[in-house]
């Protein structure tokens, strides 16, 4: 009986610690205990807590706790390019490998080969540029939160072109860029779809998207989230925030937040989650120009997330699409959780434990 007191007690005072160090400073304090993969915890100073819940990694293990995920690329003393800190034990080869890239994920790997030895790559942040890597072309790899992207461009720069597959096309249409070809190893949780591209999963792509930028091509996205961080809490408020890095123009247009059911590695404009219900919408733009600059914008769901956290479901789905999709002026683009600016989609619930 002693031993369990004892436990309580310990157990209560380790619990507010965090809150009394919120208290004092007036700012969130993160319970880097509570560290998974997806979510970050946050003690406030008014003794609630917010958990930030994200559609990409966000921590890699380290021993028996987390760090944040790093993609900055170095050389390893084996001679390859490895990530800072990745998710999936990214590797990429070095001057003379033909082995372009490796991930591992508990029993899942997945290697990349390459026709020819490998020149040494130029490194800088999340990107490695392989010069001649073919003839009058270099390869371009960049690392994301579950693997990579690669395509060639003209020696020297340009955009280039994807390394296409299996006939895909995988032209986005817009600022006649061809998308890069990615490699993902994971759980698909955010992803678009588009009626140009049937039956191909672009949930390895760095952005997802709404509208059409030429009055026919619609595009959609679908965002998944794991919820058994939420079960029993007392959601006070919540709130969806996306990365808005790419619109049509900075004239507002109106997009919507529609319950879904939950995307996978299969979800193509073909094989869309159902759309249950609309519950909520925006018309905040940016991401046009220095006037309109990137930056966060957000969506409360308060309503929609209190239902999800008292039903017990293990995941909650939600889609995005344009309020008119045949408005060009309503053409968005958000970072996905394979995008290079860092800002997954994530779903910020501030809760009072049950």
């Amino acid at each position: 009986m002693l031993v369990r007191r004892v436990a309580v007690v310990v157990a209560l005072v380790s619990a507010l610690v965090p809150v009394g160090s919120a208290q004092s400073q007036q700012q969130p304090v993160e319970l880097v205990e509570a560290r998974t993969e997806y979510t970050s915890t946050f003690a406030n100073p008014d003794g609630s807590r917010t958990l930030m819940l994200h559609t990409g990694p966000v921590h890699v293990r380290d021993g028996g706790g987390w760090r944040p995920v790093d993609l900055t690329l170095r050389m390893v003393a084996s001679g390859r390019v490895e990530p800072v800190a990745h998710p999936r034990a990214l590797s990429l080869g070095g001057a003379g490998s033909t082995e372009l890239a490796r991930l591992v994920d508990g029993s899942a790997r997945i290697s990349r080969q390459w026709p020819t030895p490998l020149p040494a790559p130029l490194l800088a942040g999340n990107r490695a540029t392989y010069p001649g890597a073919r003839p009058g072309q270099d390869l371009v790899v960049t690392v994301t939160r579950n693997g990579f992207t690669q395509r060639l461009v003209p020696s020297g720069g340009g955009a280039g072109a994807p390394m296409a597959e299996n006939g895909v096309d995988w032209s986005s249409g817009s600022d006649l860029v061809a998308e890069p070809v990615g490699v993902s190893l994971g759980p698909v949780l955010d992803t678009y779809v588009q009626s140009n591209i049937l039956t191909a999963p672009m949930g390895d792509q760095p952005d997802v998207r709404v509208g059409t930028f030429d009055g026919a091509i619609v595009a959609r996205s679908f965002l998944s989230w794991q919820l058994s961080g939420l079960r029993g809490k007392q959601v006070r408020r919540a709130e969806l925030k996306l990365w808005n890095w790419h619109s049509w123009s900075c004239q507002p247009r109106g997009w919507q937040v529609w319950e879904t059911g939950v995307a996978d590695g299969k979800t193509a404009w073909s094989l869309q989650p159902a759309w249950l219900r609309l519950v909520a919408g925006s018309t905040r733009t940016l991401g046009y120009s220095a006037n309109c600059p990137d930056g966060t914008v957000g969506v409360e769901l308060t309503g929609l997330v209190r239902e999800w956290a008292g039903g017990g479901a293990a995941l909650g789905g939600l889609g995005l699409r344009a309020e008119d999709e045949a408005d060009v002026f309503a053409w968005k683009k958000w970072s996905a959780s394979e995008g290079g600016e860092g800002h997954p989609p994530r779903l910020e619930v501030t809760y009072q434990e049950g």
